[in-house]
């Protein structure tokens, strides 16, 4: 099933998304270190929910989720960043991020509802609207 692989890719750039985040929270050093080093670590505990979701959607389906980093890498659409502790760096890599997911999750949807999975496009449909709100608040924070 065409979803099925979509939501294991997906899977692999949220595990790669999170780890990103937890990258962000340790390193972050400055001026917005209170402010970014909360914001990261909600971002990610928001996430590794996401993580959770997903995995148990594609054991729903009757399939497997990725479970190897090795695979999360090679398959995932959200890159790992380099290092860096300057919070504005942080903030425009996971806007990237975040806009890569967004890409990511309305093609799922659209797959999703092109084949009346209706469990997986609802599960999609309420992530695409939490990271469009993220996505604007962090785009504010930049401006």
């Amino acid at each position: 099933m065409k979803t099925i692989d979509q939501l294991n890719q997906l899977l692999a750039s949220l595990q790669v998304s999170y780890q990103n985040l937890r990258a962000f929270h340790w390193n972050i050093q400055g001026k917005t270190f209170f402010t970014l080093h909360t914001k990261f670590e909600e971002l990610y505990t928001e996430t590794l929910v996401r993580i959770d979701d997903v995995a148990e959607r594609i054991l729903t389906s009757k399939s497997h989720p990725y479970f190897s980093f090795t695979t999360y890498v090679e398959k995932s659409v959200v890159k790992e960043h380099p290092y860096t502790n300057d919070g504005e760096t942080m903030v425009r890599y996971l806007i990237k991020d975040m806009e890569t997911i967004i890409e990511q999750l309305t093609e799922i949807e659209e797959t999703a509802s092109e084949i009346g999975d209706i469990g997986t496009s609802d599960l999609i449909t309420g992530y695409v609207y939490a990271y469009e709100k993220e996505l604007w608040m962090l785009n504010a924070f930049v401006s």
